[in-house]
């Protein structure tokens, strides 16, 4: 049975402001995973990827995976609702030695490098387009979001979700057009033994990693979690794990349950978003 006192210990401090609510953490979770990652690596795929269907399912294996890590860290995160990621989990779980590496690694290059690509095909684009200098566009673009994100939390937010709805709508956009458009290519999207066949090239692999930096970012929310509105509920706000609940609320129905269906006598660590919220 977990300790009320120790969900209590990984509630955000009443002093933090709570700005964003689920709409903000999708709206960051969205602009981390939709970016340079599916606009850059789609080259160096289709040039070891010889059917549509491969590279269809290239994608959809790992949407699989980083849906597997999203929901991991929606739970984690549930459970140990404060800022930091895997750095808070680590530290607290295993060792504060083994966070303290862990936040490192993510400042040094699990952030820096991404930015770093992120504002470089920035530039790169702006530079075909407008014949700007690549550097200045680039560090520009880096200052600019800084200063966004430092000057306000709730200012922050707005400037997450009006720039997030906007990229979607251009991709809306691009997808209408694609479908619009006659297709000239003659690529087939049909799963023929040939496309199944190679899903078992190593070449598939070395794909799948061009595709697992696309979907990098699905735990963006995680590093946020103690400026996010009822992060218990928030952060692992997703059908899978509600339907697994109701399997087991219907599976052992003779054991006392809380409101939400849940054992009182055995609820987990991993979904504290179940119990009464513990007073700050």
């Amino acid at each position: 049975m977990t300790d009320p006192a120790l969900i209590a210990s990984q509630t955000p401090p009443a002093a933090v402001p709570r700005v964003g609510g689920y709409v903000t953490a999708l709206a960051v979770i969205v602009a981390n995973m939709v970016g340079t990652g599916v606009f850059t690596s789609l080259g160096f795929q289709v040039m070891g990827t010889r059917t549509g269907f491969a590279l269809l399912m290239i994608w959809a294996v790992g949407g699989v995976v980083a849906l597997c890590g999203a929901l991991s860290y929606g739970e984690l995160g549930a459970a140990m609702p404060r800022s930091g990621g895997e750095y808070r989990y680590l530290a607290r779980i295993f060792h504060p030695a083994v966070g303290l590496l862990a936040g490192w690694v993510s400042v040094t290059v699990g952030f820096a490098a991404p930015i770093a690509l992120a504002a470089m095909a920035l530039g790169k684009y702006a530079a075909l387009l407008t014949g700007w200098s690549e550097t200045v566009v680039a560090v520009a673009a880096l200052a600019l979001v800084t200063l966004v994100h430092a000057t306000h939390l709730a200012f922050g937010r707005v400037f997450q979700v009006v720039t997030t709805a906007a990229k979607i709508a251009l991709i809306v956009g691009f997808i209408v057009l694609g479908v619009a458009t006659p297709a000239q290519s003659g690529l087939s999207f049909a799963p023929t033994v040939a496309a199944l066949r190679e899903l078992a090239d190593p070449a598939f692999a070395v794909s799948l990693i061009y595709v697992s930096y696309a979907f990098s970012g699905w735990n963006a929310a995680s590093y946020m979690a103690g400026e996010i509105e009822e992060p218990q509920r928030t952060l692992p706000r997703d059908p899978i794990s509600e339907a697994l609940d109701a399997a087991e609320a219907q599976v052992r129905p003779e054991r006392p349950r809380d409101d939400a269906g849940r054992p009182q006598e055995d609820l987990p660590l991993l979904a504290p978003k179940r119990r009464a919220r513990a007073p700050a």
